[in-house]
């Protein structure tokens, strides 16, 4: 989640503090399914937001809770959220996600500790060099989305997570 959906996501809930997910998936322009999940890191983080499925259920803003939001840039709301962890994936990741990839990971996508941003020639196809930092190894899920076209170079934890959450996917899907 960037920094300003999220504050965008807290002020919807300040002014309109029961609501359905579709309804705020709407106004911040985002898949149901991508709202469920900041939602879920808002809960996580702390946050007095409650779901509730089904047809009667919807999102609430925990009567009684309070934030002011008024004074609070979306930089100064998620400070902690921006604060990453020492740890680092290498990574190479192909060029048509580059963009995609800074718009899904923020901060946490950066260039390479050890060497200059630049172009990998691997085979017919060129490849970007970046390292994502974490705080812990279920932040690897953040790479999940982006496919054969990211490519893990180390640390080996990093890969063999990456692994197993692919095969529980491809597990999901056989017949």
């Amino acid at each position: 989640m960037t920094p300003d959906r999220l504050f965008l996501l807290l002020r919807l809930l300040e002014q309109s503090p029961t609501t359905t997910a579709s309804t705020l998936a709407s106004q911040l322009g985002v898949s149901v399914r991508t709202l469920r999940r900041d939602l879920q890191w808002l809960s996580e983080a702390g946050f007095p937001v409650l779901t509730r499925p089904g047809k009667y259920g919807g999102v609430t803003w925990v009567p009684g809770s309070f934030y002011d939001l008024s004074r609070l840039s979306p930089q100064e709301l998620v400070r902690e959220w921006e604060q990453h962890g020492d740890l680092r994936v290498q990574l190479r990741l192909a060029p048509s996600q580059v963009e995609r990839a800074h718009r899904l990971l923020g901060s946490r996508l950066v260039p390479p500790s050890d060497v200059s941003e630049q172009p990998i020639g691997d085979g017919a196809s060129e490849w970007v060099r970046l390292d994502y930092r974490y705080r812990d190894l279920e932040d690897i899920r953040g790479l999940l989305p982006f496919g054969p076209d990211l490519l893990i170079i180390s640390p080996p934890e990093a890969k063999q997570r990456l692994r197993e959450l692919a095969e529980q996917t491809v597990a999901l899907y056989r017949d």
